[in-house]
């Protein structure tokens, strides 16, 4: 599609495909090479965040995160099921956050700003 942006993984993987929507705004469909989780209990808190972001769900073995340009910016093995990533580090914008569990993946979004 003309003007939209992938994001994608270090391996090429799409995660996301941005689409521009002028009536509602940007849009984002998540594609992923696993298995996609849509129905997952998944908290992530607080969106937008200041600071820090708290995640929790069942079983998380690695959270990566992305910045708007597709570039990897945080990687952490978790191995629990619950855990704060810290964005004071980085600029501000938006981020897209990959929860790896059992062999599945979970795409969200999160908002850093002031």
């Amino acid at each position: 599609m003309q003007g939209s942006i992938n994001i994608k993984d270090a391996s090429g993987t799409v995660l996301y495909n941005l689409i521009p929507d002028v009536e509602t705004g940007t849009e984002f469909e998540s594609f992923v090479g696993t298995n996609t989780i849509n129905n997952e209990k998944v908290f992530i808190y607080p969106n937008p965040t200041s600071d820090f972001v708290s995640i929790k769900t069942d079983n998380i073995q690695k959270i990566n995160v992305y910045n708007s340009l597709g570039q990897l910016v945080i990687e952490r093995q978790v191995n629990q099921d619950f855990t704060q990533i810290d964005f004071t580090k980085l600029n501000k914008g938006v981020y897209f956050i990959s929860i790896i569990k059992d062999n599945s993946v979970i795409n969200k979004k999160v908002i850093y700003k002031d």
